[in-house]
């Protein structure tokens, strides 16, 4: 499905689940108190929503 929405894209370049699994462990954990935030895969951070004008 992916190859499809993204035609072109190198799949041996995408990161895999196994990779991003333990940081969505930590996000969801009770400890974690941020909230209305936006967490960047590529970049491994934590980012403030903006809207766009």
């Amino acid at each position: 499905m992916r190859a499809f929405a993204m035609p072109g894209e190198d799949p041996q370049t995408l990161r895999t689940p196994e990779e991003l699994s333990p940081r969505i462990v930590d996000l969801c954990v009770p400890a974690w108190t941020q909230t209305g935030k936006l967490y960047d895969f590529p970049t491994n951070r934590v980012l403030s929503f903006s809207a766009p004008t």
